[in-house]
């Protein structure tokens, strides 16, 4: 591919046009998903132009530690991101209130009478 000081677009226009196809099939034999190994292959390359200086000529196997670095990458901040809940039927019919407010915010779940009880409805119904 040429001495680190040759690494224009031409050569990086050679470099793609001669791996893509490569890298697009490695994400497939990972992903499973054709525009996921498509977008990992872009990414790739995006990092190849950046350190197109340390790029070897024997390029494709650089390409394949790049992209494995980048779905393990993926996979680590996916398993470190909380697992977002779906939304139950029983809780938006919790919120949907007239007023806009929770709806059980304050009741109590015993008595369904308003928690804690105030000063004043305290003293009407001991009185």
């Amino acid at each position: 591919m040429g001495p680190p000081e040759k690494r224009d677009e031409v050569w990086f226009t050679r470099l793609y046009a001669a791996e893509y196809a490569h890298i697009v099939r490695y994400g497939l034999r990972r992903l499973a998903d054709a525009d996921a190994s498509a977008e990992l292959a872009q990414e790739v390359f995006v990092v190849a132009w950046r350190r197109r200086g340390e790029v070897p000529d024997r390029s494709l196997p650089w390409l394949y530690g790049v992209a494995r670095r980048l779905l393990a990458n993926q996979w680590r901040s996916r398993r470190a991101a909380p697992d977002v809940l779906p939304i139950t039927d029983a809780d938006l019919a919790r919120v949907a209130h007239p007023s806009g407010a929770d709806a059980t915010v304050g009741v109590s779940p015993t008595s369904g009478r308003p928690w804690p009880p105030s000063a004043t409805s305290t003293r009407r119904s001991s009185g």
